[in-house]
């Protein structure tokens, strides 16, 4: 926690970065961990939290009425982020080459019990494998969270290490596996035709950026876990892609995806039109909440207890 006389602070997460009584703005993106930030969210006694999407109010919203959270103000900001990478945009798809990006979800080492099984990294081997065969114009892209590529740099002893290397040694000698190991996935994003991924959050980044589709890389313990199916990421999965459970519904998948495109752009466009607040304008939005804190002003839309 840092001591300031400053009378907002702004942060990227939720951890309890300022004092109590100074005015406080979260910009959030993702909804991991939210059912356990109960403390983070009652840090600061006047804590706004700058919200880009209608399913992430909904969450929380949740959280602030149970625990009864009267000091929280949800504003719906919108994604800066998602805002410029739609910006800046630009399809470089080459002619006659399909181009596949695998983006795995972080390992985590200590995982909750749902979750055994739901990181893809350990079966991406057999599935590229399988793909590049089916498919001799397929080429693929992996590009690995930054922090598991980081760990694997340095030789750490971590469950997934094998399977890392097995993919980096195909990035080495496969003349149609391609690592990525840039600071965005801008250029990934510019050459995929589609995204290949478990349960990572940047399926839904993928398709609002290039309103390509995702194939999801699940099984059965994920698909009939309670946790995991009451959440809206599962329930908006076919609305952007394709479930796959087996690997032999692999390269049919892919293809239905291909021969459908155009339907798949459609839903991906009126999901994110009723879903992403402000955008393309989320960034003077937010500057203009920003000012309004300091005023001591709020907004008609915004949610408070």
């Amino acid at each position: 926690m840092i001591a300031t006389d400053a009378e907002l602070v702004i942060c990227a997460s939720l951890s309890p970065c300022s004092p109590v009584n100074t005015k406080k703005i979260t910009m959030l993106y993702d909804s991991i961990l939210l059912e356990n930030a109960k403390h983070n969210l009652a840090q600061a006694k006047e804590h706004y939290i700058a919200v880009p999407s209608a399913v992430l109010m909904a969450q929380l919203k949740r959280i602030c009425i149970k625990h009864h959270l009267k000091n929280v103000i949800l504003i719906p900001s919108g994604y800066p982020k998602l805002d410029y990478a739609i910006k800046n945009f630009k399809s470089n798809r080459s002619t006659g080459v399909l181009y596949m990006l695998y983006a795995p979800t972080e390992f985590a080492e200590k995982s909750a019990d749902d979750l055994d099984g739901a990181f893809s990294i350990f079966k991406a081997k057999a599935i590229i494998l399988q793909l590049l065969n089916a498919n001799p114009s397929l080429n693929i892209i992996f590009r690995p969270y930054p922090d598991d590529l980081s760990r694997y740099k340095l030789k750490q002893n971590t469950p997934a290490y094998d399977s890392m290397n097995d993919l980096m040694q195909m990035c080495n000698t496969h003349s149609r596996v391609h690592l990525d190991n840039n600071k965005t996935h801008q250029q990934s994003y510019e050459k995929a035709e589609v995204l290949l991924t478990d349960i990572s959050s940047t399926a839904f980044s993928f398709a609002f950026t290039v309103k390509k589709p995702v194939i999801f890389l699940s099984n059965s313990v994920i698909e009939n876990s309670p946790t995991w199916q009451s959440t809206q990421y599962m329930k908006d999965r076919p609305q952007i892609g394709i479930v796959v459970t087996r690997l032999t519904d692999m390269s049919k998948s892919v293809q239905t995806l291909l021969a459908n495109l155009e339907q798949y752009t459609h839903q991906i466009t009126m999901l994110r039109k009723s879903n992403v607040y402000n955008l393309g304008n989320s960034e003077s939005y937010i500057m203009k909440s920003v000012q309004n804190i300091l005023d001591g002003k709020s907004m008609p839309n915004w949610w408070s207890l």
